[in-house]
């Protein structure tokens, strides 16, 4: 914790010396203080399976450990520093995170980024900024505590910040185009896989992964009124290097959502909808299941199955008066894989989901009391012809967060 204020401080002062003196520098930050209560049912039932992957009816538990914990942490604390030059046209923003990842608290780097305006209606952002696809809409869970009630995974693609350039291009009044390259290679904030191809080089186990195209994304937001919606895409492709004769090399990781909201008096009424294929290979949101499924065909040649992925959820917030609000929301998200086509019954799919609620209660404009309440299904995995799918459990958690921002 010491390090993290003493790297926080040192920085901001770095900043205020390098900037000119007349140019605008906020500092900002908050710190965040939860008490929650977590339910973990891991009961799990692992069928006994054939080589083709075919559950015989015979079901094992393992895992069987119910579990009620209340404890107290820190997460949600950090600070940002941000610069603009006298003209309003050239920026600079850092920003840092203090929590804990299973437990282990770490530092985790927000954003950092430069912004600069060529011409009015045109803002360019370089730096770790966020991703444009599934961009700027969540449930109110989006990130939760501790990883506890987060909803990348169960619902949501989670839209990580990751090492890019974006632009934000106003068309009118109406509609913008936003658009986005990024390192295809950024794998530090997620559980991207990371597959074992064979390789036609003998000094190497397996051929290397070489990304030389940059992942892109595209976004069209559109707003008239109380209502907006945004269809957004991304793409990126991952390529292995030396891939032995007749094996595949590449795997395209793709996804195409569409978000909307809605406001009606106290009440918004927010959503989104996506479909693609192979989420967690690159870090596209953390989907359930494998990203991708591997086999050698009839001609001994290796191959890459993709996996077909769709998410939706809906969100909706109650304004109750100035000081209070009360918001819901419920979504799911799967994955399905055909595998091997040569072998019966290795088919697969998953689908996880989530609820939750929560209540906002704002004791000052920068103080504010927040509990929260989320049940997340961590999914069943169906196999085609099988009689019993494999049980993964489910998760609840009860939170109470109290949070001051300056």
């Amino acid at each position: 914790m010491k390090k993290f204020f003493i790297l926080v401080l040192a920085s901001i002062m770095c900043l205020a010396f390098v900037l000119p003196a007349m140019a605008e520098v906020k500092i900002g930050g908050s710190v965040q203080f939860d008490i929650y209560s977590y339910y973990e049912d891991e009961a799990r039932r692992h069928a006994e399976v054939t080589g083709g992957g075919l559950p015989q009816g015979q079901v094992t538990t393992t895992g069987d450990d119910r579990k009620t914990k209340l404890a107290v942490y820190t997460y949600g604390t950090g600070f940002w520093a941000s610069y603009t030059n006298d003209e309003g046209n050239l920026g600079a923003r850092v920003g840092w995170n203090y929590g804990y990842e299973n437990t282990a608290a770490v530092i985790d780097w927000q954003s950092h980024y430069l912004w600069w305006k060529p011409m009015p209606d045109v803002t360019i952002y370089m730096g770790r900024i966020g991703q444009i696809a599934s961009g700027d809409y969540y449930p109110a869970g989006h990130g939760g505590q501790m990883d506890i009630s987060g909803t990348g995974g169960y619902c949501d693609l989670a839209a990580w910040s990751r090492p890019g350039v974006k632009a934000y291009i106003k068309i009118n009044d109406m509609v913008s185009l936003h658009l986005g390259v990024y390192d295809p290679d950024d794998n530090d904030d997620g559980a991207a896989e990371v597959q074992v191809v064979p390789t036609s080089d003998p000094n190497q186990a397996y051929a290397p992964e070489q990304n030389n195209i940059p992942r892109l994304d595209i976004g069209l937001p559109i707003k008239f009124g109380n209502f907006s919606i945004k269809p957004t895409a991304g793409w990126v492709v991952s390529e292995f290097d030396q891939a032995a004769v007749g094996a595949d090399d590449e795997i395209d990781t793709w996804v195409i959502t569409l978000n909307a909201a809605y406001t009606y008096g106290p009440l918004t009424l927010s959503g989104e909808y996506g479909f693609g294929e192979n989420w967690s290979q690159a870090n596209f949101g953390g989907a359930p299941g494998p990203a991708i499924q591997n086999y050698v065909d009839a001609a001994g040649n290796f191959r890459f199955s993709d996996t077909e992925n769709d998410n939706w959820w809906l969100n909706l917030k109650w304004k109750i008066n100035p000081k209070m609000d009360l918001t819901a929301w419920y979504g799911e998200m799967s994955g399905e894989n055909d595998d091997d086509p040569a072998v019966a019954n290795d088919q697969w799919d998953i689908e996880t989901s989530m609820f939750g609620i929560e209540f906002q209660y704002f004791i000052t404009p920068y103080f504010k009391v927040h509990p929260s309440y989320a049940l997340l299904s961590h999914g069943d995995t169906n196999y085609r012809g099988a009689a019993l799918p494999v049980d993964d459990g489910e998760r609840s958690a009860l939170n109470l967060s109290f949070t001051i921002s300056f």
